[in-house]
Order: C-alpha cells, then sequence, then structure tokens
C-alpha cells in the first residue's frame, strides 16, 4: 500500500461512486470520481481539487464523508497525475501548473456546474488546488473556499527539514530525472506521484520566490482574477504544518486582498491527534476534523443572500 492509497471507507449509507472523464479546452482527458448519495438529493456540490503529486484517491473517504452529508462531490487528478496520466507515459509529457490552474480545474468545475446547476458550489483546495483558484475563468460560480493548508510554499519559509527536502528536489532530483528520465519520479523519494518535468520546474521557480505564482503574472500568465475574487473563504492551517507556515500562508493570501478570508488553526493535540502537519486532515484519522467543512458551507449558505459572482 503506497502513501496515497485509501481502504474504504464504511459508511451507514450507500455512497454511488462514478469514473468518469473529463475533457479540457485543450482537448486532454482528464480521470474523475463523481461520488453521490443515491438515496436522496443533493443539497450543495463540492469539487475538491487536491495538492501537487497527491492522487484523487487520497480524497476518497473524505468525499464519501461529504457524500453521506447530502454533497454531490467531485475528484479529478490533474492531467500527468493518477487517472490522467497518458497512456504513453510521462516521459517528455508536456504539462505545467499554469495547465493545472488554467485548463484542468476549470473543466472539472464545469463538469460540476452542469450537473448541478440549481445548488450552492463550493471548493475545497488541498494546497496547490486552492492556490489555483484566481486561474479559473469561471471561479466566480462558486459560493465559498474551504482551503486546507494552502500556502505559497516558499522555501525559506518552511521548516528546517522540508527545507531540505525541498532543496534537494528542485536544486538536484529534478534536474538529474529529467536528463535520465523525461520526467520526475516522486513515488522513489516518497513525494507523492510521478510529476511532468514542466510542472516540477515551474514548481520550483515559485517556490524558491516569494508569491508563488505571482512569480509569473505578466510573463506565462497574461491575465488572472485574484484581485476579483471576494468569496467567503476559510483557510484552515495546521499548526504544525512544515509547508504551510505561518509566514507562507500569508504570503500566498495576500494574493486575494478581496476574498472574505477568515482562518482557522488546527492543534493536533486538541483532538486527540498526534499530527495533521500538511496531508493528514483528509486522512480517516482526522475524521474529527472533516465537520468543520460541512459547517463551513452552511454557514455561507447562510449568511450569503446574494448569487454568486458571475464571470
Amino acid at each position: 500500500m503506497t502513501e496515497f492509497d485509501n481502504p474504504e471507507s464504511e459508511s451507514s449509507e450507500t455512497i454511488q461512486t462514478t469514473k468518469l472523464e473529463i475533457i479540457t479546452d485543450d482537448a486532454i482527458k482528464l480521470g474523475a470520481t463523481y461520488f453521490i448519495n443515491p438515496k436522496k438529493s443533493a443539497k450543495r456540490a463540492i469539487m475538491i481539487a487536491g495538492a501537487t503529486a497527491v492522487p484523487q484517491r487520497f480524497y476518497a473517504n473524505f468525499a464519501k464523508y461529504l457524500a453521506a452529508h447530502d454533497c454531490a462531490v467531485l475528484t479529478f487528478d490533474y492531467r500527468g497525475v493518477g487517472d490522467s496520466r497518458p497512456p504513453g507515459g510521462l516521459k517528455n509529457f508536456q504539462a505545467t501548473l499554469i495547465d493545472w490552474g488554467q485548463s484542468d480545474t476549470p473543466a472539472c468545475l464545469n463538469w460540476l456546474i452542469d450537473r448541478h446547476p440549481d445548488v450552492p458550489l463550493h471548493l475545497v483546495g488541498h494546497s496547490a488546488g486552492g492556490q489555483f483558484i484566481g486561474l479559473w475563468p469561471n471561479f466566480g460560480k462558486l459560493q465559498s473556499a474551504f482551503l486546507v493548508s494552502c500556502s505559497s510554499g516558499y522555501v525559506p519559509g518552511l521548516t528546517h527539514s522540508s527545507k531540505i527536502k525541498a532543496l534537494f528536489l528542485f536544486k538536484i532530483y529534478e534536474p538529474v530525472c529529467t536528463l535520465l528520465f523525461g520526467y520526475v519520479p516522486g513515488k522513489k523519494i516518497g513525494l507523492g506521484e510521478d510529476l511532468p518535468v514542466g510542472v516540477v520546474q515551474q514548481w520550483a521557480k515559485w517556490c524558491l520566490n516569494r508569491g508563488y505564482v505571482e512569480n509569473s503574472f505578466g510573463k506565462e500568465i497574461a491575465s488572472h482574477f485574484y484581485n476579483e475574487v471576494t468569496l467567503p473563504t476559510l483557510v484552515v492551517t495546521p499548526s504544525d504544518d512544515q509547508i504551510a507556515t505561518q509566514f507562507n500562508v500569508a504570503d500566498f493570501m495576500r494574493l486575494l486582498p478581496h476574498a472574505k478570508i477568515e482562518h482557522l488553526t488546527l492543534q493536533p493535540e486538541k483532538f486527540d491527534l498526534k499530527t495533521i502537519d500538511h496531508l493528514n486532515f483528509f486522512r480517516r484519522q482526522s475524521l474529527i476534523l472533516w465537520p468543520f467543512a460541512t459547517a463551513w458551507f452552511s454557514k455561507s449558505e447562510d449568511t450569503i443572500d446574494q448569487k454568486p459572482e458571475s464571470s
């Protein structure tokens, strides 16, 4: 069992899980999974956008929990990852973080909008899954955002051990793997999924400088929507997160100056958890934390008496 393999969760209700393909605007096929309770009508629809190198299967238990609480839920893999890995393999496969943000995520949100046009739509963004929100032309269809461990990932702002790992990845491992393999074998070093070279190279550029995606504004990113996001946004940060440190969270959130941001810091000891860190919010051991998500969705729907932004 790999780090990201989740066993099936047990539920008092039967959740229907459907595998599907979503086609992006540049004709890339993305593997996605739709979760719903067929015995009830969904009150809201949730898109879970995952972290870099983390496959959608990692979020399956959390998705089933939401589906058991009256949500229709969509998970997906970015191009080059998991169920969206190209048939010919990753060698020399062209993909970047900008592709993930400008094409992949909006395509998946459009699928969910088409499937559930009459219920509130919410984002659960884990790390990179929240960072991309200002790249989506359709972000205004969302009612709210629930962001977990979302920060700039600025390497000097990481804890010491994570900083060493990041520098090894960006300065040594990626250049060597690019020359030898034409892709970056993340599984070999416990990074998660294997990744396309372009993704890791852009990841390095963004994380070695403050502001993350801001480093491509006016360059690879001709236009964006970060200044236009006014969504109610709950920023959930574990106190022991080695990547989303206080400095790095603030470094990213300044890119969303008009979002209605609230912060929630989770201290693992208060919930009898040994650790939460960057990943464990979504593992079943952290089930006690998951009601924070459904409570946020309800709160955002109750406090906003206007329609979601149009875009």
